[in-house]
């Protein structure tokens, strides 16, 4: 039953048959105006929603954005602050239509129907605030996107930065370890290797090098420094003073070298390590791009550190630095030399396919950028650290040829000793006494004494010590020639077979064998250079020696014959008996100095010999050991170079576990 309202018939109640109609239109009326406000509270709601989140973009974009942007970003910053100050005036705009249903709404008495065309307006403005809250999300967005961008670019910046400052440091090393070098002396004093390697195959040949025996008698060194003392034979313990002392001097240059080095070396370790860092974090975020565009992944700035470490950059390097084809040969930089073989081509051809297939999947074609990023890396670092290897190599080898040099000196010592022994002057000086009983011509005079033209006993005896001063140096001379000879002809087999023993032995050693070997046969070259002028020195010291005592001996001997008399001298009718009694008497003195400097050098020479095998006893362990040093010293280098490597390569893993 319809029931107007308002109409009663009791205190404003209508009847009873008539109450729950009433009430059903009275809900009704309740529940309609109560949706209006509920979708008029739903505008309001996303409108204010709205304004907030522009206001809130608007102010990102002018406080973050327009900070760290880059101008094309600042460009499309103005644009969105517009964009945003429109959209803010159309909401605030929307909002206060809004407030005015509102109050309309308000206004509208209760058990009164909502007017239509105001329930319409307030659809139309919920629709409304629906579309100006999708405006806003768009402002937000976008908003957004320009912050993330801002914030890449401010990113970006940073890494520039500090990639410039890294590249710059590199440089700086590089140029350091440039001049480092360019400074260093260009030829080196002492024994050691600088530059000059000789392979083992070299050293085998150790006998076969051309040994030889020239006289070193005007050598600037003083007789008495190779002589023992009171003896003929070499003192060994010191001739080597020379070699020992270029050794220490050479030791100080290359520690300084090594000093040098270790300030670079530091450095050469941070940029390796911040180049892996940089790799990994690099790596991280490029892969992040792949999965947002796998197209235009390689031109974002996160990718731009492997721009020069993709397969195609490479190859077109490699394929501008290596040839011109024609007909199986290859032309490079001028010069013509034979095609790849067969296998080679394959070899190739394999390749190009394996990295054509690998460029068509974006993360391969990174794996394979970071696998030579970290390639180069290591390369940079290995330019400083090989540098320093090769100046440990040279100042350890200089050390262990200081330490070995007695114990080699030891070792050959017996062996030059026993050569000594065929030291044997007998039979020398045999007739060196000869007088002229006749006068001869001025021409025929130097072979003999002329006795007819002496007439005085002190004229005798200077022209006698003249004569035989003369005779004894070229025929002493021929004798010590044949004796070193001999000494020789003994000792450089043993000399060769102990060296290459020695060299074959050190050769061995791990890690250092070469170097080493290398370093013990320049140091056997150099000791029997300074041997040659030792024994060379000797056994000129001992020829002075032995001719003074000649003289002496003859002459003594001609004067207690009792013959050289004044009268008898200028009496010619004594002359024959004279020159007789000269020879016989001065030939049988000379042969009394011969016979016991060739006993006493020969038992001196046994006796020292005995002695210095005791003392060479355990010399070749001792080199050993001292090799072995030096191969723990490089085993303990290697080890923590190892380990560096392996500390980021272990960096490696745990990055790529945890961006998984």
């Amino acid at each position: 039953m319809n029931v107007k309202l308002g109409v009663t018939t009791y205190k404003g109640v209508p009847p009873c048959n008539e109450v729950v109609p009433f009430v059903r239109t009275r809900h009704t009326l309740a529940i309609t105006k109560g949706e209006v406000l509920v979708d008029l509270h739903e505008a309001l709601s996303d409108l204010q929603q709205a304004l907030a989140m522009v206001k809130s973009a608007k102010a990102m974009l002018e406080k973050d954005v327009k900070e760290a942007g880059s101008d094309i970003i600042l460009k499309k910053c103005d644009a969105e602050i517009k964009r945003a100050d429109n959209v803010s005036a159309e909401v605030e705009k929307s909002i206060s239509e809004e407030h005015e249903l509102q109050k309309k709404i308000a206004a509208t008495k209760v058990d009164t129907m909502v007017p239509h065309d105001l329930e319409l307006e307030v659809k139309g403005g919920k629709d409304n605030a629906v579309s100006w809250l999708f405006v806003a999300e768009q402002v937000k967005n976008a908003s957004m996107s320009l912050n993330q961008q801002a914030l890449d670019h401010a990113v970006a910046v940073k890494v520039a930065a500090a990639l410039a400052d890294h590249l710059k440091d590199k440089a700086d090393l590089k140029k350091k370890l440039d001049e480092n070098l360019k400074n260093r002396a260009k030829d080196a004093k002492g024994m050691v290797l600088l530059g000059k390697a000789m392979s083992i195959g070299e050293l085998a040949v150790h006998s076969d090098k051309d040994k030889k025996h020239e006289g070193l008698a005007n050598s600037t060194q003083t007789l008495n420094s190779f002589m023992a003392t009171g003896t003929g034979l070499p003192n060994m313990d010191t001739m080597a003073t020379e070699i020992m002392t270029d050794l220490t001097n050479h030791i100080v240059v290359l520690q300084g070298q090594v000093n040098d080095m270790k300030p670079l070396v530091k450095k050469a370790k941070e940029l390796f390590h911040t180049d892996r860092k940089n790799i990994r974090d690099n790596y991280k975020a490029c892969k992040k791009e792949i999965r947002r565009d796998k197209h235009s992944w390689k031109d974002t700035q996160q990718c731009a550190p492997f721009a020069g470490h993709f397969p195609a950059f490479l190859q077109v390097q490699k394929d501008d630095e290596v040839m011109i084809k024609d007909h199986g040969t290859q032309v490079t930089q001028g010069r013509r030399r034979a095609g790849p073989t067969r296998h080679q081509e394959k070899k190739q051809e394999r390749a190009a396919a394996k990295a054509a297939k690998c460029s068509e999947m974006p993360k391969c074609e990174l794996r394979q950028a970071k696998r030579t990023a970290k390639q180069a890396a290591l390369q940079d670092y290995k330019q400083v650290k090989d540098q320093d290897k090769q100046d440990k190599q040279q100042l350890r080898a200089a050390k262990f040829q200081k330490v070995i040099l007695p114990k080699i000196i030891k070792i050959l010592k017996p062996e030059l000793l026993g050569a000594y022994k065929v030291l044997d002057a007998t039979g020398s000086a045999g007739s060196i006494v000869k007088a002229c009983g006749q006068a001869l011509a001025d021409d025929e005079k130097t072979g003999c004494i002329p006795m007819l033209e002496i007439d005085l006993v002190t004229l005798l005896e200077n022209y006698l010590k003249l004569f035989l001063n003369n005779e004894l140096t070229t025929e002493l001379g021929s004798v010590f020639s044949d004796i070193e000879s001999k000494i020789w002809k003994i000792f450089d087999p043993l000399e060769s077979a102990l060296a290459n023993s020695i060299i074959g032995e050190v050769g061995s050693i791990p890690f250092v064998g070469g170097v080493l070997a290398a370093a013990v046969g320049v140091l056997f070259d150099a000791i029997y250079d300074v041997l040659q002028k030792a024994v060379n020195h000797a056994l000129n010291k001992l020829k002075t020696l032995l001719q003074a005592d000649i003289v002496k001996a003859v002459v003594d001997a001609v004067m207690a014959t009792g013959l050289f008399t004044p009268k008898a001298l200028k009496d010619p009718t004594q002359t024959a008996a004279l020159s007789t009694g000269m020879e016989t008497s001065g030939n049988a003195a000379a042969q009394g100095p011969v016979s016991s400097t060739t006993k006493k050098v020969n038992a001196e020479a046994s006796a020292a010999q005995a002695k210095a095998q005791v003392d060479a006893k355990g010399a070749q362990a001792q080199i050993m050991s001292a090799g072995n040093e030096v191969s723990n010293q490089t085993a303990q280098d290697n080890q923590e170079e190892q380990n560096m490597l392996s500390s980021e390569n272990e960096e490696d893993v745990n990055s790529a576990e945890g961006a998984a």
